[in-house]
């Protein structure tokens, strides 16, 4: 995956605060730099830049509308997905058992580098 990089669009897209961590995300119209806040969801940063991706219970871990795919390398960094968030994630038809993760449940760490993601597609 390769980012798509707007100086403009990356200035006025970070966040406020010290600690701004940079994420690429893919979905269906590109590549795109989100910036988060360590402690935030990956959820939160993604729907704040306008990333097209679902969240119908509201990050409550509910409804798994915010499937997503993770860089198997830079997820590792990662604690790996409580049980219930694997049962959830094992109803949708596009399951990867290595790199599924709910957005509404992966808070970005500090000092993370080289996080990508995809938006998994909608059921």
């Amino acid at each position: 995956m390769m980012a798509v990089r707007s100086a403009d669009a990356l200035e006025t897209s970070k966040p406020s605060g010290d600690e701004k961590y940079e994420i690429h995300v893919y979905d269906a119209r590109g590549t795109h730099v989100v910036f988060g806040r360590a402690g935030e969801t990956l959820l939160s940063a993604m729907l704040r830049h306008g990333i097209a991706i679902g969240s119908v219970c509201g990050g409550n871990m509910i409804c798994g509308t915010c499937h997503i795919w993770l860089n198997v390398e830079a997820g590792s960094d990662y604690p790996p997905p409580a049980p219930e968030e694997i049962e959830l994630l094992q109803l949708s038809n596009f399951f990867e058992p290595r790199r599924s993760r709910l957005a509404c449940q992966m808070r970005i760490s500090r000092g993370i580098h080289d996080l990508c993601l995809e938006v998994a597609p909608d059921e």
